[in-house]
């Protein structure tokens, strides 16, 4: 059996270190100083933010390794191995195949790592998801996580409060309230805290942090501020931990992509594009700077790029040329001269 590497031209010390850096974050709470340091290391380089998302696409792949009946017996055995060694922290190595024999449990599309010692609090869960996929998970406490396409989650429970890190991507949390048992999302740098709610928390292309409530209050905090969301508002703050005041939240948009559905609302054309690539492995690219003025309102369903591409061919001056199976540009039609 072969399992195919997403090496896609970076440097093996790259792609080692982002390995590392996935095991390390499954064992360090939400305020632990290497996940500050963390995040230095992916903004450093863009390429480090590009190692990582594809050490996380090979967990994925892992769902097809696991069905292997030698990988499996190797996952019991290291599984065994742990047990006789409690004291032994558990190493994982994402590189070769047999990462997967790690002790590591596969659930239909997604990725979850259980550790051992499920009691101790800094311990937790790892979800993801792959592109086009979406991932409805029932939380432990009865609260409830949709992951969208391409996120990955880690959730762990301690004594204190309810952690979760969304590591990348989107999702939506129906949060079961428990006055002593706070409810805290984690995400670049800042903090959502639940108080009786259901809210989105989304990492854009920028590293930027979007907070929608839908429903309650949340409180959202970072380095450099404090605030307070009700109901129906959103807000978003950056890498550094400014905040952008809060302001209506786009509904609409907010609860498509829940049923699968982007829907644009007077979006830049280059928005619309980001978002619906997020759903396919077709990726639409604008070959023509002129068309980022474009304007569009509209509802799409997710990674449908061809129906996309014959709306915007037949309402606006755009013509499709397709690169690679995988990659079409989008170039404003020459009129034929009158």
């Amino acid at each position: 059996m072969t399992t195919p590497l997403l090496n896609g031209g970076i440097d093996p010390r790259v792609r080692s270190e982002a390995e590392r850096w996935l095991v390390r974050l499954l064992d360090v709470d939400t305020n632990d100083p290497r996940r500050t340091e963390f995040e230095r290391w992916i903004a450093a380089d863009p390429v480090h933010a590009k190692a990582y998302h594809q050490a996380e696409q090979l967990w994925c792949l892992g769902v097809e390794a696991a069905r292997h009946p030698d990988l499996r017996a190797a996952a019991d055995l290291a599984m065994r191995e742990a047990h006789r060694s409690p004291g032994r922290q558990l190493r994982i190595w994402l590189a070769p195949a047999m990462a997967v024999a790690a002790a590591v449990f596969f659930l239909g599309g997604m990725v979850a790592l259980w550790w051992p010692a499920r009691e101790a609090p800094s311990y937790g869960v790892r979800y993801a998801t792959r592109t086009g996929q979406q991932l409805a998970i029932q939380l432990q406490d009865g609260s409830a996580l949709l992951l969208d396409t391409d996120s990955s989650v880690v959730v762990r429970y301690g004594s204190e409060a309810r952690g979760v890190v969304l590591l990348h991507g989107r999702a939506e949390f129906r949060v079961r309230h428990d006055d002593g048992w706070p409810f805290i999302v984690s995400a670049r740098g800042g903090t959502v805290t639940d108080i009786g709610t259901t809210f989105q928390v989304s990492i854009g292309n920028h590293h930027e942090v979007s907070v929608v409530l839908l429903e309650g209050k949340v409180s959202v905090t970072t380095a450099h501020s404090e605030s307070m969301l009700t109901t129906g508002e959103a807000l978003r703050f950056d890498r550094t931990g400014v905040v952008r005041a809060p302001h209506p939240a786009d509904l609409q948009a907010a609860l498509g992509w829940t049923s699968g559905e982007v829907v644009a609302r007077g979006w830049a054309l280059s928005h619309l594009l980001a978002e619906m690539n997020r759903y396919s492995s077709t990726k639409l690219e604008l070959g023509d700077a002129a068309l980022r003025d474009i304007r569009v309102t509209g509802t799409f369903r997710g990674g449908d790029q061809e129906t996309l591409l014959k709306i915007l061919e037949s309402g606006w001056p755009i013509r499709a040329h397709r690169l690679s199976s995988t990659r079409v540009l989008l170039l404003r039609k020459q009129h034929a001269p009158g």
